[in-house]
């Protein structure tokens, strides 16, 4: 018993220290709104997991024609376990690109973005290619280790493509 409330703690604690905010850049029918970035291990069949949830809230401008169900939402991303480290990432420039369950994803490059420097830059596309992601790792973030996230969603009735961009708050 003692066991399993100890095992339970560790779990929460490292949950807990798991999480990573952002800050949303206006945009053209948005005046700003926060992002919230979950990482967590899981194990699936035998294969480590990592589970990126990305939470978003988005402050709409005045008469923007954007339906309300796009302005709050959740995106799931299921990568290796590796992709919490630098390891994952390394391992992906190396390839070039990888499919993880219904997306593939991109290495596009290391750059360097506010202070931080040699981001590993992917994208992340959706088997449906409704939702395209373009994150910068480095080590030093927490959580998914992005520094900057654009969730792109596609096809949206009457705007078409929608961009979300935010950074990390500092």
């Amino acid at each position: 018993m003692l066991k399993t409330i100890l095992l339970l703690f560790v779990s929460l604690s490292v949950f807990a220290g798991e999480t990573a905010n952002y800050n949303v850049h206006k945009g053209k029918f948005h005046k700003g709104g926060w992002v919230k970035v979950f990482a967590q291990e899981q194990e699936q069949e035998q294969v480590e997991l990592a589970q990126i949830v990305i939470k978003y809230s988005i402050k709409k401008k005045l008469l923007a024609p954007v339906p309300a169900k796009y302005l709050k939402g959740e995106h799931t991303r299921i990568l290796p376990a590796s992709f919490l480290t630098e390891r994952g990432y390394e391992d992906l420039a190396l390839k070039g690109q990888m499919k993880v369950g219904k997306a593939t994803i991109f290495h596009m490059g290391q750059r360097d973005y506010k202070g931080y420097r040699d981001c590993h830059v992917i994208k992340i596309i959706s088997q449906s290619g409704r939702t395209e992601t373009t994150a910068y790792y480095h080590p030093n973030v927490p959580a998914a280790g992005w520094v900057f996230v654009r969730l792109k969603k596609k096809n949206i009735p009457i705007i078409g493509n929608y961009t979300i961009m935010a950074t990390l708050q500092e």
